[in-house]
């Protein structure tokens, strides 16, 4: 992968592959589970979400070395042992792997597959009986092997007793390595009982070894993901262009438009319109809001919110039922209540705004002193004119207006008006200007 992380670590569409495999193993009812890792990999701990126990293979020397790290394999009657790298497996693929092993009481069962390209992998050799004999790595074929359209995925049961003892008999390759696949060889050799299950989706089986086949594993599954929504009942306008992740959560009559990024366990409400232009980051949204052109990053939005074209909703952000957030505002870690707006042109950091608020264009908080961020608080039914300058810490009392351009510098008593540089306040009869 020339790269500084490990390659079972690389995502795709927004979950680690060893995740990938781990989570399909969990849900075909499979435990403990088992990672072989090597020295220094404290990566793999912080990554991995599920209980696991971790296995240090000191030296790189093989994957029949990785396997033979494990002391405790006799302590279980069968063992399934999974490459990292081929992602794509799923649950009912990694069941019926288990199911043949167990019926045909095999003492390794392999899943195979015929993709379009066999190019690097490793070929299954069979007799004319239809028997395996071995596995042939790409390095080894000749002309008559290398145009065997069968190929090993890289996940095999073994009966744990017999494999115990075989590891013991695997020999270093040339490169001083022990391969895994040389098991199937020694069983074979020993006339024990070999099973293989062949996949019906050859994409399921394709495994990653450089960042453009991470690409086009990534697209596979984002077509995959794209097709289950749109079954679900979501418009997505043009899915090639569609970016979605894996745990992602969209409601039905909800249209996605194009040149959209949705990740990070997003969560969208039904009848919603999202993009074009749009990236929707570990944030939820509720029914019936309209986001166009936008970024919304770890932030909640309620029911029937406009947002955009050209906002940016930032950290830990909370817009209430019925918000109208125009061009280009920035909204960072603040509170927007009902019903409340700001049109267009406007920065609301730190902020807590009251319902029925409305924001004129060019209104900052200003919020940082130079050693802390201060808060600003907006009380109901407040009237901030265009340009105003809110310098933080401050409060604007309810049903309060600040005059155009103003800069307020202390607290705004409720039923009151700011006006100027620094702003003079004047109590008013509410009544006069509502």
């Amino acid at each position: 992968m020339k790269s500084e992380t490990p390659k079972p670590l690389h995502k795709i569409c927004g979950n680690e592959m060893i995740n990938m495999i781990l989570d399909s193993c969990q849900n075909a009812g499979l435990s403990p589970a088992i990672i072989v890792i090597p020295e220094n990999s404290d990566q793999f701990e912080s990554v991995t979400r599920k209980k696991i126990q971790y296995v240090i293979q000191k030296q790189p020397k093989g994957s029949g070395d990785a396997l033979s790290q494990i002391k405790q394999l006799s302590e279980y009657e069968n063992i399934i042992v999974l490459n990292s790298d081929i992602p794509l497996i799923t649950p009912s693929t990694i069941s019926k792997l288990i199911e043949s092993h167990i019926e045909s009481n095999a003492t390794i069962t392999l899943l195979t597959s015929i993709p379009t390209e066999n190019k690097g992998l490793g070929r299954i050799l069979r007799d004319d009986k239809n028997n395996i004999l071995s596995i042939i790595e790409e390095v080894d074929v000749d002309s008559q092997t290398r145009n065997i359209e069968e190929i090993n995925v890289g996940a095999y049961c073994f009966q744990s007793s017999w494999v115990s003892q075989a590891l013991k008999e695997l020999h270093p390759a040339n490169n001083g390595e022990l391969y895994l696949t040389d098991l199937i060889h020694i069983a074979s050799s020993q006339s024990q009982h070999i099973e293989s299950v062949k996949l019906n989706d050859s994409n399921e089986g394709l495994g990653v070894n450089d960042r453009a086949q991470l690409v086009k594993l990534e697209s596979i599954l984002r077509t995959q993901i794209n097709n289950k929504l749109l079954l679900n009942g979501i418009t997505i306008i043009d899915p090639k262009t569609t970016y979605i992740d894996q745990d992602v959560q969209i409601s039905k009559d909800t249209t996605i438009n194009p040149n959209t990024h949705i990740k990070d366990g997003s969560i969208i409400g039904s009848n919603c319109v999202i993009g074009p232009d749009c990236t929707i980051q570990g944030s939820y949204i509720g029914n019936d809001c309209v986001t166009i052109s936008s970024t919304i990053e770890y932030s909640k939005i309620y029911d029937n919110v406009h947002i955009g074209p050209y906002a940016h909703i930032r950290k830990d952000s909370i817009l209430e039922k019925n918000v109208h957030i125009g061009n280009y505002c920035e909204i960072k870690n603040s509170h927007i209540g009902q019903n409340s707006k700001s049109g267009h042109f406007s920065y609301l950091g730190d902020a807590r705004i009251g319902k029925n608020v409305n924001i004129g264009a060019g209104t900052i908080t200003c919020n940082y002193d130079g050693s802390k961020k201060n808060k600003t608080i907006i009380e109901d039914n407040a009237f901030i004119g265009s340009n105003t300058m809110l310098v933080a810490p401050v409060t604007i009392g309810s049903n309060s207006i600040t005059g155009v351009s103003s800069v307020i510098t202390k607290n705004v008593p409720k039923n009151s008006k700011a006006i100027g540089s620094p702003a003079r306040i004047f109590k008013t009869d509410q009544r006069k200007h509502r």
